[in-house]
């Protein structure tokens, strides 16, 4: 049977071979890009599809941004539509920060 690596039959190097192939493997399965598990090409597609779309915590970002929002506009921000898309979004986590630190906001501005 003819080598993958050095495509000869008998293998010239078996270990160096066997090694290649290995190394091949750790480099391949570090360019994945954030999310994707490993061994991902072996996966079903409904395995994979799940793994993918589990629930994640909701990135800091979108916190920060809906702040913004608020602070640039006031609570009036919170209806407008891509806000509501975003806190709908935010898990529990997210919107008891963002609840917080509005509420925190409202308590320093003059009233």
């Amino acid at each position: 049977m003819m080598c993958e690596t050095c495509e000869r039959d008998p293998c010239v190097n078996p270990s160096f071979c066997a090694a290649s192939r290995k190394a091949d493997r750790e480099i391949g399965q570090q360019r994945l890009p954030p999310g994707v598990p490993p061994g991902w090409d072996r996966m079903s597609l409904d395995a994979l599809w799940a793994r993918l779309n589990q629930a994640r915590s909701t990135p800091q970002s979108t916190v920060e941004a809906v702040m913004v929002c608020v602070r640039e506009r006031g609570l009036k921000a919170l209806e407008e539509r891509a806000n509501i898309e975003q806190l709908l979004r935010c898990d529990e986590s997210a919107r008891a920060k963002i609840n917080d630190r509005i509420a925190r906001l409202i308590g320093r501005c003059p009233g």
